[in-house]
């Protein structure tokens, strides 16, 4: 499936520095690179204190299912790196 067909969202999500940034990535990847959908598609990359998302799917509606389970996925690292941190 060409990534022309589809429509794209990108978003860039910034943390405190990026030892944090590089631990989410690492742990949201697996389930990036082992996604082989025909529908959907999210590809990330890493910049500095960032991570950048991005979702393509043919409908909206999928992105937005996306980004929901992503952003819980982050918000749950996020939780437990402060947890620990303590």
């Amino acid at each position: 499936m060409s990534t022309k067909e589809l429509r794209k969202i990108t978003v860039e999500i910034p943390f405190k520095n990026e030892d944090t940034a590089l631990i989410i990535y690492k742990s949201i990847l697996p389930e990036i690179t082992n996604k082989k959908s025909r529908r959907n598609q999210v590809k990330a990359k890493i910049k500095n204190n960032k991570i950048i998302l991005a979702f393509y799917s043919r409908k909206t509606t999928m992105i937005r299912a996306l980004w929901n389970s992503y952003i819980r996925w982050i918000l749950s690292i996020v939780k437990v790196l402060e947890v620990l941190s303590q």
